[in-house]
């Protein structure tokens, strides 16, 4: 494939999203399950801390989603990280908003392990896709590097995350040389740009966005600099039932909070 055939096809399209959703896509490949709709016990292979004494399974689409099959009607959306997928909770809040509004289902793009550039480049490609009117976006902080990769002896794009604390497939060599160069206010920067592009896209779509994030600490220090009335999750105990991840009475919070965002922008 030449350069220009190469980077064309980086494009996000509606069968290249779950790419894009890097831990998941792996589960699926090894379920050998890529573009079929499934459920799984428990992601990565690894069995979660409270599975035996809770086994409910987690539901993924034939897009490679947590969730049901995308109705392509007008509805909210969720856009986020592993906390807006719901490791280690049977209902996420995407599932329970739902209810509370009477509708089959509202999509949940959460991605485990993602960064804002590949939550907001996917939130760009799917509202281009699936009408959205309400953009939950739940940002991860800044400093998770957003890694693709062209892998030419199957000329195939791989989209990772990389993490301040964790290594994840790269060597910890290659790991410093990242972060030397992407610092907390490189990444902010660039972190800033993506917002402003979604901003746009938003409108352009009649999406409304809402900004909200899980960690205090980007929360405090950037959301609030950089975005119209942000929403600090409120994170109650106990944990999921992964022992780290928000748990139920967190997501029922956050569905609560959705709800009523949802109504006050209607009332406006």
């Amino acid at each position: 494939m030449n350069k220009y055939s190469q980077i064309q096809s980086s494009k996000i399209k509606i069968d290249q999203l779950y790419k894009h959703n890097h831990g998941i896509h792996h589960s699926s490949m090894l379920l050998n399950r890529v573009g079929e709709s499934y459920s799984t016990p428990y992601l990565y292979n690894e069995p979660e801390i409270d599975y035996k004494k809770d086994p409910w399974e987690y539901h993924i689409n034939k897009h490679g989603f947590r969730g049901g099959e995308w109705t392509f009607e007008k509805s909210p959306a969720f856009f986020g990280c592993s906390c807006t997928f719901g490791i280690g909770v049977n209902t996420p809040a995407s599932e329970l908003l739902a209810k509370r509004l009477n509708i089959p289902n509202i999509p949940n793009l959460g991605m485990p392990g993602s960064s804002i550039a590949n939550i907001i480049k996917v939130f760009t490609s799917f509202i281009r896709l699936h009408p959205v009117s309400d953009a939950f976006i739940i940002l991860p902080p800044p400093g998770r590097i957003f890694l693709p990769e062209y892998h030419t002896h199957s000329e195939r794009w791989h989209y990772n995350t990389v993490l301040v604390n964790h290594y994840g497939i790269i060597s910890k060599k290659r790991h410093k040389q990242i972060f030397s160069v992407f610092t907390e206010d490189v990444s902010a920067c660039y972190a800033t740009d993506y917002i402003d592009w979604a901003n746009v896209v938003a409108k352009q779509y009649g999406t409304t966005i809402h900004w909200m994030t899980w960690d205090k600490h980007t929360f405090n220090d950037y959301l609030l600099n950089v975005t119209d009335n942000p929403t600090l999750w409120n994170l109650p105990d106990p944990p999921a039932r992964d022992g780290s991840h928000p748990g139920v009475a967190a997501h029922n919070w956050l569905a609560n909070a959705c709800y009523k965002l949802i109504d006050n922008s209607s009332n406006r």
